[in-house]
């Protein structure tokens, strides 16, 4: 009995520790090992990811190995993407829901026939092939975009639980494809098309809507945000981030976070200044601690904008009774199954009281009829 009662109660605190805890996450192990193979018409035989160079209206058919490392057979989902940028100016190559920019002319995508799924037979080679056609209309700069080879996930294989965790496997690995006609340089235009305050996770923002319309990266990105009053030139924040990279034809938003810093109703300027391409023979300077870096390019950027506490603190309070409310749905379902483990847990404990009592009356029956008999016997003697 005391066997059965801990395991009752160890399965109803395994359940109650997973419907709290329990949530999904997604592994990054991938089982192909993928390979592009460098075709001729590549510029630079060292680089890991396709740069190829054509003619107008020329093709090329560019190859991918692709390697079971498994005994199991695969499925591939194949995509290509045109390269964008986030919002951490960093440029995406895979899938994703940043929109296409109206600056782009040529879709790469329009542009490359190849098969959208693949099966890969246990410890098994395949070479997917992708032709591509240049656009018969000559132009300077590059088409840049990615292939994405996305590993499809099957529920009653690849799903798993460790740890009061579930974790889905969802693998992808993702190849760089730029295709351009000649090495020309094409300087680089950056617009600031819009700038307003936002509420993002809980914290202010200001987002910055910038633009690049030219067929070409812009590199070793640094953006120095300065926010002040419409009419004063005292600085209230600033802010600089390095390293970032924007990619060809595409609009992205830039985001300033206060840290803390709360902007009164009122009109304030944000005043952005955009270096890039670091060069030391460069005509744009930029003066940071008493040093001067040189630049080949660089943007200077002022945009009045307007904080309404009002209508941004309606905004904050709908999201935050949105999540509210959300957690009020998964706390109540999270109670409705401890109510039911809990009547559970009950009706186990009378079903053993009952059982005990059952049992206790029936052994004291038995043993007044032994007596009973025994007094029987004696007498008769």
């Amino acid at each position: 009995m005391r066997k059965i009662f801990r395991m009752f109660f160890t399965i109803c605190m395994l359940c109650i520790i997973f419907m709290i805890h329990c949530q999904t996450i997604y592994a990054n192990e991938f089982n192909i090992i993928i390979t592009p193979i460098l075709p001729k018409s590549q510029i630079d035989n060292k680089q890991d990811y396709f740069d190829i160079q054509l003619l107008p209206n020329q093709s090329e058919i560019l190859e991918v190995e692709l390697r079971n490392t498994t005994n199991e057979e695969l499925e591939v989902d194949v995509s290509l993407n045109v390269a964008t940028t986030n919002s951490n100016v960093i440029v995406e190559y895979g899938n994703n829901s940043i929109g296409k920019d109206d600056s782009l002319v040529y879709d790469l995508e329009k542009y490359v026939e190849y098969p959208k799924s693949i099966k890969l037979k246990a410890k098994s080679v395949k070479n997917v092939k992708f032709i591509v056609k240049m656009p018969d209309k000559k132009f300077n700069g590059v088409l840049a975009g990615g292939i994405t080879f996305k590993e499809v996930s099957h529920d009653s294989h690849n799903v798993s639980k460790k740890q009061g965790l579930s974790i889905k496997n969802e693998y992808s690995y993702v190849i760089g494809l730029l295709v351009r006609q000649n090495t020309e340089k094409v300087a680089p235009n950056l617009e600031l098309k819009e700038v307003k305050e936002n509420y993002i996770d809980s914290k202010n923002i200001i987002v910055s809507k910038l633009k690049n319309d030219r067929r070409t990266f812009i590199n070793q990105v640094v953006i120095e945000s300065i926010i002040k009053r419409k009419d004063s030139n005292q600085v209230l924040y600033r802010n600089e981030k390095n390293n970032l990279q924007i990619a060809p034809n595409t609009t992205f938003l830039f985001l300033t976070n206060l840290e803390g810093v709360e902007l009164k109703s009122g009109d304030y300027k944000l005043e952005l200044n955009v270096y890039s391409d670091q060069n030391d023979n460069g005509k744009v300077i930029k003066e940071t601690n008493h040093e001067k870096v040189k630049y080949n390019y660089g943007w200077n950027f002022s945009k009045d904008f307007t904080v309404n506490r009002k209508s941004l603190n309606q905004v904050v309070n709908k999201d935050l009774n949105e999540v509210e409310i959300t957690n009020q749905k998964k706390s109540g379902f999270t109670l409705v199954i401890l109510f039911i483990l809990v009547i559970l847990f009950i009706l186990f404990f009378l079903w053993i009281f009952y059982y005990k009592n059952r049992k206790q009356n029936k052994s004291r029956k038995q043993n007044k009829s032994r007596k009973r008999n025994k007094k029987q016997k004696t007498k008769k003697r």
